[in-house]
């Protein structure tokens, strides 16, 4: 599998007098796949001296009893180790007890990036992006970042050409 962050940027960006950026946004589970995407906002938020907003949606829960808990503290473990590396980002934690479609979609509006991983849960072995991420490609709107798994992000912006 390809490693790297694919990003997809739609319409026009210009600047406006008193124009006040946005966050950045990731979606995260504390998933291995969703670890590099963090490390990713982080650092974007970092470089656009932004807030990031990690959103964790519920609705994947494993139907074990817990599942919910053991979900939000994997997802509390992988900001935790994005706060000690940026300590001047802000970071703004929303739990949505939706799907991860609808959560990030709706945070989207809001985003001037939006961060996700590359997980491919889906039935086609050879899918390079999972369902989550897919929609988001075909509904944010704003740029997403799509980062794969194992993706070593040396701090640089993923928007740099």
């Amino acid at each position: 599998m390809p490693h790297g962050v694919v990003l997809v940027v739609r319409g026009h960006w210009r600047p406006v007098p008193g124009y006040v950026p946005a966050p950045v946004l990731v979606g995260a589970d504390g998933s291995s796949a969703s670890q590099p995407a963090v490390a990713v906002a982080f650092a974007e938020a970092a470089l656009r001296d932004v807030p990031l907003l990690a959103v964790c949606a519920l609705a994947d829960t494993p139907s074990i009893l817990g599942g919910g808990r053991l979900l939000e503290a994997d997802f509390e473990q992988a900001l935790a180790k994005g706060e000690a590396d940026y300590p001047e980002v802000v970071v703004r934690r929303q739990v949505a007890q939706g799907a991860p479609r609808g959560a990030l979609l709706d945070a989207a509006s809001g985003a001037q990036l939006l961060v996700v991983g590359a997980r491919g849960r889906g039935g086609l072995c050879g899918m390079l992006v999972g369902s989550v991420s897919l929609a988001m490609l075909h509904y944010s709107p704003c740029p997403v970042a799509v980062v794969h798994e194992q993706e070593a992000y040396a701090g640089g912006s993923a928007v740099a050409a």
